[in-house]
């Protein structure tokens, strides 16, 4: 990563930790968290404990952890991710406790680092919108120093966050598309939200916007919505897509050998590859406006009927 002039980004700690903790450090404040998604408190994969933001433990531990990694590693980096709560709801909702556990991570990650910078994934003002109100997402985002954290708005391409929090309440953030939950086939992609999404945000009054990114859970399955995002790291304007004349352009630049030369399809047994892309927007595979999934992502085949 640092030969391709890229900066690495290193875990810090999050304050969770696993149930033997407390009987190492008999006297640590901790709080056991609730079951992740379908654990269903089964004790073979569940649950961790959170310790208390106030137990000088947690600035011990988090501070040892990036002091090893540093050791483990070198000085490559300044950015650490952490994300306390995704998924996973904070004991209380009082603003101040929330508060006080974001400086405990910062805390930790400057005692190691003075230079640090928290990078956090926004995905939990989305998964957990009935949680993260106004004033618990103030306190977690003004807890550290301005300057200090990167929100990456997670899923900004179906739900952007930016526009719903008075763009992350003045905190710097990254327009990310997710796409890919799980690295299903995902035969989807908003192309129009794609290509203004990130324009939109950058050319919002008093934009806090500082870069765009990708952030899928799988990859190399969706060619013509990756190629187009990363497009979109170039282009200062918004790119209008008309998506029958998009995918043949796409199809051609990627088949064009093949259209240009029939005989290479099995003397015209198979179709030219250029011309299946059409029918792929006519059955809004790539083109659907909102969140997955389309039946032809669902259940993908030969002679699936057009939708509308």
């Amino acid at each position: 990563m640092i030969e391709l002039g890229m900066t690495p980004v290193l875990p810090s700690f999050s304050g969770n930790v696993p149930a033997i903790f407390g009987k190492i450090f008999t006297s640590a404040k901790l709080t056991r968290l609730g079951d992740w998604n379908t654990v269903n408190g089964d004790p073979r994969w569940c649950c961790t404990y959170l310790l208390d933001p106030s137990d000088p433990l947690f600035v011990q531990v988090g501070e040892a952890f990036i002091k090893q990694q540093i050791k483990e590693y070198g000085d490559i980096t300044d950015i650490y991710n952490c994300d306390t709560f995704n998924e996973n709801s904070p004991p209380t909702n009082d603003p101040n406790y929330i508060s006080s556990l974001g400086a405990a991570v910062y805390a930790a990650m400057s005692s190691a680092d003075k230079n640090a910078i928290w990078l956090m994934q926004g995905w939990l003002f989305s998964s957990d919108s009935a949680f993260w109100k106004p004033p618990q997402m103030r306190a977690l985002l003004h807890s550290v120093p301005f300057g200090k954290m990167i929100v990456l708005d997670l899923f900004a391409d179906v739900k952007p966050i930016w526009k719903i929090s008075s763009q992350f309440y003045d905190v710097p953030y990254v327009w990310c598309m997710l796409h890919n939950f799980g690295g299903n086939i995902e035969m989807y992609g908003i192309l129009d939200a794609i290509t203004s999404g990130p324009i939109d945000a950058h050319e919002s009054e008093n934009s806090t916007m500082v870069g765009v990114g990708m952030c899928m859970e799988g990859i190399e399955q969706n060619p013509v919505v990756y190629e187009l995002m990363s497009e979109m790291a170039f282009r200062s304007q918004k790119v209008q897509v008309k998506i029958q004349s998009h995918l043949l352009l796409a199809g051609g630049n990627r088949y064009n050998h093949l259209a240009l030369q029939p005989a290479l399809l099995i003397e015209g047994q198979l179709p030219n590859p250029v011309q299946g892309w059409p029918p792929m927007a006519l059955m809004t595979v790539w083109s659907q406006s909102g969140c997955p999934r389309s039946r032809s992502d669902r259940d993908p085949q030969f002679g699936t009927a057009p939708i509308g």
